[in-house]
């Protein structure tokens, strides 16, 4: 009768197990972010199926919670500042509308009666309709119903752009530096991407990307398609140094 042998030797060992025990801890940790991501995709598309409520008060502002209300439908009433619009690159690349490709989203304050201020993505143009000069499009100079999704402020990464000021071009929808650079107090912490608007109206809205990836299951197995690997090479490797053989037993 006879059973395999292995004569591990030291540092293969030392150096094998805890790689293996940390590539199999992150496939782990990636099927947990799928379940989280399944749910939170679940939560936001609850979210923008339900009718629109009124925009929480100012006052109310520093201690909401945004994770719960992002992407939830909101009405809002104020006058937009077109004057101090901002630009924010984009490249659309499935429109709901006529127009995508290489662009910006079009970023107005809108000033509530109340005196505080909310940004509105009131949508997308192509970069030849980046001057509102060429755009045809109706600025309301009154109080407007806006409705649209509330939405968090984007933190910008590390590969991100810094925006040009002077073109007037940004990279990222950065409520807090956009407020800054345009001066606005009692700014909220959070933007609304407005609805769609009349047709063919411009800036284009009712862009919002509503449809989320979840590829953490593809990252967790490749996780463990490389702990797979390692043990195939740790294996493999004993056997080159004869380090694998068959004992016999009586």
């Amino acid at each position: 009768m006879s059973s395999m042998m292995l004569k591990p030797l030291l540092w293969p060992t030392l150096i094998s197990v805890p790689a293996l025990i940390v590539l199999c801890l992150l496939g782990n940790w990636q099927l947990d972010r799928r379940e989280w991501k399944a749910s939170l995709i679940q939560n936001i598309t609850d979210r923008t199926n339900l009718d629109p409520v009124r925009l929480p008060p100012a006052e109310t502002w520093p201690e909401l919670d945004l994770d719960e209300w992002n992407y939830k439908v909101v009405r809002l009433y104020g006058k937009f500042d077109h004057e101090a619009e901002i630009h924010v690159f984009a490249f659309l690349t499935k429109p709901r509308g006529l127009l995508g490709g290489s662009g910006y989203w079009v970023i107005t304050p809108l000033h509530l009666v109340g005196g505080d201020v909310v940004l509105v993505n009131r949508g997308f143009v192509p970069v030849g309709m980046k001057d509102p000069v060429r755009r045809i499009q109706v600025l309301e100079d009154e109080i407007v119903e806006v409705t649209g999704f509330l939405r968090k402020s984007e933190i910008p990464g590390w590969f991100v752009p810094e925006p040009d000021l002077g073109a007037n071009v940004w990279h990222a929808r950065n409520i807090s530096a956009m407020g800054k650079v345009r001066g606005l107090d009692k700014l909220s912490p959070f933007y609304v991407d407005q609805d769609v608007g009349r047709e063919g109206e411009i800036p284009q809205g009712g862009e919002t990307q509503l449809s989320f990836r979840n590829e953490h299951f593809g990252y967790a197995l490749t996780w463990f398609g490389l702990a797979g690997a390692l043990m195939v090479i740790y294996v493999a490797f004993h056997h080159a140094q004869g380090r694998i053989g068959s004992a016999y037993k009586n």
